[in-house]
């Protein structure tokens, strides 16, 4: 939501729109950064999930576990492996244990 710089201060319509979901039992959360002000407004219940959500893994453990898949990709036994495994995936089966033995580099 923008408005023009002309308009007084006291205007804010995000203090106002915090306000009504307040008073409807709703959660708003304001996220700000240099570029803009978001406003959030959830469920009680929808705030609560979204507070427990965490990510299992680092950027650090992703950024290396791309790596060796890039590198099991390199590999052609480890790349056909893995292309049987999306295959498998594709047909809604379980890969997530035979993804980490096709991702292995000493295999």
């Amino acid at each position: 939501m923008l408005w023009h710089e002309s308009i007084t201060p006291d205007f804010d319509p995000v203090t106002a729109l915090k306000a009504l979901a307040d008073s409807r039992g709703l959660v708003a959360t304001e996220k700000v950064n240099l570029a803009s002000r978001r406003l959030r407004v959830d469920t009680v219940q929808s705030s609560q999930l979204r507070e427990k959500r965490t990510p299992p893994t680092t950027k650090t453990v992703r950024q290396e576990a791309f790596k060796l898949l890039r590198q099991a990709l390199n590999n052609p036994q480890a790349a056909e492996d893995i292309k049987a495994l999306v295959e498998r995936a594709r047909q809604g089966q379980d890969i997530s244990h035979g993804l980490t033995d096709a991702m292995d580099p000493d295999s």
